[in-house]
């Protein structure tokens, strides 16, 4: 008989940034037009980095989303599957409720599931720069 030992491969232990750095900001103002140029056998390969605005997920379940300052805020959230080779954009809503583009005003925080995909581009106007403020900043866990 085998004793059980828990273990954490394949999980996060806590809500972490794509970039492998805390604190890093998102950039972008990709649109869906925009993103069909980055696939297989496009330019996906060269420009999968922040500087692009494309940012990976490995394959995490959920996306936290905050704004910092009255500047800040995404208008869309567009996810990339290996298996498709196609971006698509991400609309949420319930049941009674429309479904719509992922909004995030400023200064709010909000839980987006992802669904295990592989890559994430954001729609964004905030500030560029140094200053802590009007910035966005997405972390991804699996919990």
């Amino acid at each position: 008989m085998s004793v059980y030992k828990p273990n954490s491969w394949g999980r996060t232990r806590r809500p972490k940034n794509s970039t492998k750095t805390d604190q890093d900001y998102i950039t972008g103002s990709q649109d869906l037009a925009d993103l069909w140029k980055y696939t297989i056998g496009g330019d996906l390969e060269s420009n999968i980095s922040p500087s692009s605005g494309i940012y990976v997920t490995e394959n995490q379940r959920f996306m936290h989303l905050q704004s910092s300052g009255s500047a800040s805020g995404v208008t869309g959230v567009f996810l990339y599957l290996y298996a498709s080779n196609s971006w698509s954009e991400l609309l949420t809503g319930s049941a009674g409720q429309p479904y719509g583009p992922v909004v995030l005003g400023p200064n709010e925080h909000r839980i987006i599931e992802i669904y295990g995909a592989d890559m994430v581009a954001f729609s964004t106007a905030s500030a560029q720069g140094p200053a802590v403020t009007n910035k966005n900043y997405a972390a991804f866990s699996t919990f």
